[in-house]
């Protein structure tokens, strides 16, 4: 994932320039135990972060997120399946690229797909609890609409919807990014990688994305997909200018 980063950021001491952009590099991996259950790991990699002001440039370890799916929904006659996710998310990572603060989240998310002919429609919403005071509650919303063209290609639009509905309490974190200063005058939160913990966090509730990419299915146990998302709420209030994703899936 290769993200560029805002010119500014809005906070309360005023616009501060930042520019630049962060590069992740993940591995996301699933093991099913049974036709319903299966075991997910959701979040990890390595940040390479690189703005061009204000904060300092580092690199370092994600967090790491590890649960549980289950497959409560399967309704082959409509070509709809539902299924519920539940992990937990350790402060794992290095402070230096925002992670490894607080005492981590428990994330709560119910998935469906449904297919329309040659569409298919997938979706999910959830929310990020927290296990101290120190992070936000956030609710989100994905959804994701891909075409098949029957040659293994699949044009694909997505949206993405996060809304804090608890801030965190603006306490000192990230102590080499500007003095840990940032949780107590950022007006916004960090959106799916980052948890900044900030105090006015409900000044700018909501940071909502759009992607256009596409999927090729190399075969029956590979496919690779490239998506470039856009910010569709104001580019100050996030750590987000756009985003271009490249993912390998692999099946065995």
């Amino acid at each position: 994932m290769h993200q560029s980063l805002p010119s500014y950021i809005e906070t309360t001491i005023g616009n501060v320039p930042v520019g630049g952009d962060f590069n992740l590099l993940a591995l996301q991996f699933e093991y099913a135990f049974s036709d319903t259950l299966s075991l997910v790991a959701t979040k990890d990699g390595y940040i390479d972060f690189n703005p061009d002001a204000t904060f300092s440039q580092a690199e370092g370890f994600a967090n790491l997120a590890a649960g549980v799916k289950y497959l409560f929904l399967l309704d082959n006659e409509n070509s709809f399946a539902a299924s519920g996710t539940l992990t937990a998310e350790l402060p794992t990572g290095n402070r230096d690229v925002w992670q490894g603060e607080g005492a981590g989240y428990i994330n709560a998310i119910i998935n469906t797909i449904k297919d329309y002919g040659d569409f298919e429609l997938s979706s999910s919403i959830g929310a990020r609890f927290p296990l101290d005071s120190e992070d936000p509650t956030i609710a989100f919303l994905s959804t994701h609409l891909n075409y098949d063209l029957q040659n293994g290609f699949y044009p694909l639009v997505e949206f993405n919807w996060f809304r804090v509905l608890d801030s965190g309490d603006g306490s000192p974190r990230f102590p080499d990014q500007v003095g840990g200063l940032v949780p107590a005058i950022a007006v916004f939160e960090g959106g799916d990688l980052i948890s900044l913990g900030s105090q006015n966090a409900t000044i700018n509730r909501d940071i909502m994305t759009a992607a256009l990419g596409f999927r090729y299915r190399i075969n029956k146990t590979q496919n690779i997909g490239i998506a470039y998302e856009s910010v569709l709420t104001d580019d100050e209030d996030n750590l987000m200018d756009d985003r271009i994703t490249v993912d390998y899936i692999f099946e065995f």
